[in-house]
């Protein structure tokens, strides 16, 4: 197998015991437009699904075998339809090609690069209305997992926005300021997700554990002992431009409990289509159920 130019010096990781390591299907040999490659594409997929081998996903490596095999289990919660009964053995050859985390990241910044990029005019009108963001955290797992990349519009910013949406937002200085303390920088343009708990006139209680009450009905229960410090107790009412926003995955969401609400202002759009990793190609669950 020949390796293009965006796999030079991507060296295939050793997959020893405690290291993480993420399965893909990139490979330069297959040419989708071709029936052939496009089976071969889809079977390997099939075969790697069919085991529990996510494309995209990051892997614990926890034993392995004298002949090779590996016993993994993923770093962080699964969709639930995605699950298994961890930790699984596969077969190293099961994947066409294992990456370190560090070098998935660089080969998905590239690839999303390179589709922003497909055309200098197109992209100069497109760039106005749409931007790809890189789910960096856990906050909204299992909607979106780290290292997602979604297509968010930017036309309609926070404008309607109901209960239930989920919205991209530029950080206000208070999660700003919860990021500094926690030894963290935001990166200019920086995007944040969360979901849309509470619209205008609705009244939020925000207890010292983290539960959550709006319009007296329990929204979100306590958090835990690694977030605790951060909630901020209190009542109040949401005002208009203003939204109460909440990660899906409770205990690893630093939202509007811990920050106060977002303005509407700082709404930069809301989200189309995932379209990395390739397994997790399609459309955002963009409500609630």
């Amino acid at each position: 197998m020949r390796d293009g130019p965006l796999f030079r010096g991507l060296a295939t990781p050793e997959l020893m015991v405690g290291r993480v390591v993420i399965p893909t299907l990139a490979r330069f040999d297959y040419n989708l437009f071709a029936p052939e490659s496009r089976t071969a594409f889809l079977s390997a997929r099939q075969r790697m699904f069919a085991q529990g081998l996510y494309p995209g996903v990051d892997y614990l490596v926890e034993e392995r075998s004298a002949g090779g095999a590996l016993s993994v289990r993923p770093t962080y919660p699964l969709r639930k339809k995605l699950e298994r009964e961890w930790p699984i053995v596969v077969d190293p050859e099961l994947a066409p090609r294992w990456l370190t985390p560090s070098d998935y990241n660089l080969l998905t910044a590239a690839f999303a690069l390179g589709l922003a990029g497909g055309g200098l005019a197109a992209a100069a009108c497109l760039t106005a209305c749409f931007t790809l963001s890189v789910v960096t955290s856990e906050s909204m797992v299992p909607t979106l997992l780290p290292r997602d990349v979604v297509l968010v519009e930017k036309v309609t910013g926070g404008r309607g926005a109901t209960l239930g949406e989920l919205l991209f937002f530029r950080p206000p200085e208070p999660l700003r300021a919860i990021v500094r303390e926690r030894g963290g920088a935001v990166a200019d343009g920086t995007l944040f997700v969360k979901r849309v708990a509470g619209t205008a006139g609705a009244r939020v209680a925000v207890q010292r554990d983290g539960a959550t009450t709006i319009d007296a009905a329990e929204v979100r229960g306590p958090v835990g002992r690694a977030l605790a410090p951060l909630v901020r107790a209190g009542e109040y009412a949401v005002r208009d431009g203003e939204f109460f926003v909440l990660g899906d995955n409770r205990d690893a969401s630093i939202d509007s409990r811990c920050w106060g609400v977002l303005r509407g202002s700082e709404v930069a759009g809301r989200p189309l289509w995932r379209v990395l990793p390739p397994s997790r190609w399609g459309a955002v669950e963009a409500r609630s159920e």
